[in-house]
């Protein structure tokens, strides 16, 4: 139980200071406790890291699927969208989500391959739930599955970079004028032959 306390207030600290700037004193602090009952679940600041850095990135996994199974019904299009407009909700209350983007960005050098590994694990787990929508509309599309993926794994992670050094506030308007051209892009050809 004290365990998955430390986890979770390490996990909001993480987040929003980094990895760097949270010390087990801080973390100790803001559980309650003093350092050495963190001593004693973790043997120091890097283990209790990469746990809580695993686990979001499992949590992350989870959420990916459960997003795709919840919308199995929608058109391709409609789910893509979504889930890029997701994450502008999620950011603002979702450490885990927080802490990804903070750390896909800046990794700390301790474990830094280990830390890479888990997030390409993720990056690539997303792009394979994408490659399954866009394998169903194939039929519709004017580019192949693989550019189509690329294309928009790279719309989803400019959008999350504007997340993080914009905010919310324009995320709306850049992502309806971003994905208006995605879609005419990668459909032109189907709408020209019809």
């Amino acid at each position: 139980m004290i365990a998955q306390q430390i986890k979770q207030k390490a996990l909001s600290l993480f987040a929003a200071k980094g990895y760097d700037a949270t010390s087990l004193d801080l973390i100790a602090a803001e559980v309650g406790r003093k350092k050495p009952t963190l001593y004693s679940h973790f043997s120091g600041k890097e283990q209790l890291f990469l746990a809580v850095f695993n686990e979001a990135i499992q949590g992350e996994i989870q959420y990916l699927d459960d997003f795709y199974a919840r919308h199995r019904q929608l058109p391709f299009d409609e789910v893509l969208f979504s889930l890029i407009a997701s994450y502008k909700e999620r950011y603002t209350s979702d450490d885990n989500l927080k802490l990804i983007l903070y750390h896909g960005f800046i990794i700390p050098q301790v474990h830094e391959d280990t830390i890479k590994n888990a997030l390409n694990t993720y990056f690539e787990h997303k792009e394979q739930l994408a490659r399954g929508r866009f394998a169903e509309a194939a039929s519709q599309l004017a580019v192949d599955i693989d550019s189509a993926v690329l294309a928009y794994s790279n719309l989803l992670e400019g959008m999350l970079v504007e997340l993080i050094y914009a905010g919310p506030d324009r995320f709306d308007r850049r992502l309806a004028s971003s994905w208006q051209i995605f879609m005419r892009g990668i459909l032109q050809a189907c709408k020209d032959k019809a």
